[in-house]
Formats: structure tokens, sequence, C-alpha cells
């Protein structure tokens, strides 16, 4: 009877220690999980600031060149006209033209470019 006592505790010793290191791995595992994510949500972060920062300054520098060349544009128009308002009134036009277009259109321009993105969103 003392013998089945000692293997009755050597047993419940050896469980106690196999659910002591279950638990140890299953906690290690959480970690481990819980900075992989962290690294994951880190480095998709940062791969789209990056993207966003790399078109603020596309955004940046074809703004610029726009200026400069309806400045331009502008400034050739007068020369033609030889009054320098109607040069510029003409490009000013031209940009509220564009501004209406895309107003009366952004609904269909936009939705083609939700349902274009969404794709890369939702793989």
């Amino acid at each position: 009877m003392s013998s089945c006592k000692n293997d009755l505790g050597t047993f419940f010793q050896e469980l106690k220690e196999n659910v002591k290191q279950t638990d140890e791995s299953l906690h290690s595992f959480m970690g481990y999980t819980v900075e992989y994510y962290e690294l994951k949500v880190f480095k998709f972060l940062m791969h789209i600031m990056e993207h966003i920062l790399k078109w603020i300054i596309i955004g940046v520098l074809a703004f610029l060149a726009l200026l400069l060349f309806s400045v331009a544009v502008a400034y050739a128009l007068g020369l033609f006209f030889d009054n320098m308002a109607y040069g510029f009134a003409i490009v000013g036009f031209f940009y509220v033209i564009l501004m209406v277009l895309y107003v009366l259109f952004r609904n269909k321009w936009n939705g083609s470019l939700i349902r274009k993105f969404s794709i890369y969103f939702f793989e």
C-alpha cells in the first residue's frame, strides 16, 4: 500500500511539474505572440508612413511645378492679349472649370478608388 502511495505521490508530483511547465510555455508563447503582432503593426505603420511621406513630397513638388507653370502660361497669355489681367483670368477660369468637373464627378472617381484600394487593404 505504501508503494502505491509513493507511486501516486510521484505521479501527482510529475503532473504538477508538467502543468507548471505547460503554464510557463503558454505564458512564453503569449508573450512572443504579442511581441510578434506589435512588430507586425509597427512594420505596417512604418510602411504607411513611408508612402504618405513620399506622396507628400511628390505632391509638394508637383504643386510648385504647377504653380510656376501656371504663372508662366498666364504671363504668356497676358503678353499675347496685351493685358496681364486677361492672362491670369483665363488661367484662373481654367482651374475653376477643373474644380467644377471634379465636384460633378467625384463620386464616380472616389468609388472606383475605394474599390481599387480595398483589394490591397483586405489582402
